[in-house]
């Protein structure tokens, strides 16, 4: 709340700033006027001026931007992440997931946790080392339970892996900002042409408030923008606008959160245990797959496509009993 008025306060000063400028110009015009002072070859400098400004905006606007939608879909990216990682955890033996299981609910917590803490950079650090801790602890859990089992690492290690490189890419992105001298530069810019209009409006016998509030208000609206874009957890915009969908979503304790991490999951896909393998639809052989392409697909994809389902259907299983003669493992669906 505090970052949130300091950013409206910055704002507002920037506005008055611009509006000071404008009438110092004014003045200077209007004195210019009085001594019969050429204006002649003033119109380039002004149009250098100004068409500086239009593209330091629309670079700076452009960039925070892009680095704003980076930053929502990261949290949609761990969210996929984290869930994905989630449901591979039930290839594993049922008695070595509860462990597992509670190592992730604590991560995300402590994620979540970490995120909420902003702008308490200090507090945010100290859960973000709990967060790596945890990965620690998660990925040698994951090692365990895997033990010897090629299907199992096969699934597991690669999704948990890909859990923290998008949590380090996250951890990281903060710290992507331009220089601090191009946000200065925009205030100069910003100043440079309120006084260069104000110049250009002294022909007039009286202020036109109409146009400089809109020219005043339009720049300074816009810096503002990007400012906030820039910093999407300390101004107006936030990131915080990422919610659950009310319809597809219930609160469940330790796998949601109201911003970051599993904001865009419903819960009803996470479950608390795995279902019975019997449960499970076997998936179809290697000509059942390729019902599913469609006819105008490049042969070679479809030849690929063929390759592919019959080596899953060749996989090594280590399910007792798996009978591979009708295409398919019988016996873990897989």
């Amino acid at each position: 709340m505090i970052l949130t008025l300091y950013s409206v306060a910055v704002g507002l000063g920037l506005m008055l700033a611009m509006l000071l400028a404008l009438e110092f110009g004014r003045r200077i015009g209007v004195r210019d006027l009085a001594r019969n002072v050429s204006r002649a070859g003033v119109g380039p400098a002004e149009g250098a001026i100004f068409g500086l400004m239009g593209l330091l905006l629309a670079f700076t606007f452009s960039g925070a931007a892009s680095r704003f939608d980076t930053r929502r879909m990261q949290i949609i990216e761990e969210s996929n992440a984290i869930h994905s990682a989630w449901l591979r955890l039930d290839v594993l033996p049922a008695e070595a997931r509860p462990r597992l299981q509670a190592s992730f609910r604590k991560y995300v917590d402590a994620r979540v946790a970490a995120y909420h803490r902003i702008p308490s950079l200090d507090s945010m650090r100290v859960r973000l080392e709990r967060a790596e801790k945890l990965e620690e602890r998660i990925w040698d859990q994951a090692l365990v339970a895997c033990g010897n089992t090629p299907r199992a690492m096969f699934m597991i290690l690669p999704a948990i892996n890909e859990m923290f490189e998008i949590a380090a890419k996250r951890d990281a992105m903060p710290m992507f900002h331009p220089p601090f001298i191009v946000f200065v530069m925009l205030a100069v810019l910003a100043l440079a042409g309120s006084l260069l209009a104000g110049y250009g409006m002294s022909s007039a016998e009286k202020r036109s408030w109409l146009h400089m509030l809109v020219f005043v208000g339009v720049l300074a609206f816009t810096i503002a923008i990007i400012v906030d874009m820039e910093f999407p957890r300390h101004g107006l915009i936030r990131l915080d606008g990422l919610r659950p969908d009310p319809h597809g979503a219930t609160p469940q304790h330790g796998m949601t959160g109201e911003l970051g991490i599993l904001s865009t999951i419903p819960t009803h896909d996470l479950p608390t245990r795995a279902p019975p393998r019997s449960a499970r639809p076997a998936p179809a052989p290697a000509a059942a797959v390729l019902e599913l392409v469609e006819p105008g697909v490049d042969p070679a994809l479809r030849e690929q496509l063929r390759v592919g389902a019959l080596l899953a259907q060749l996989a090594p299983c280590a399910s007792p009993g798996c009978d591979r003669r009708r295409g398919w493992c019988s016996v873990g669906g897989r």
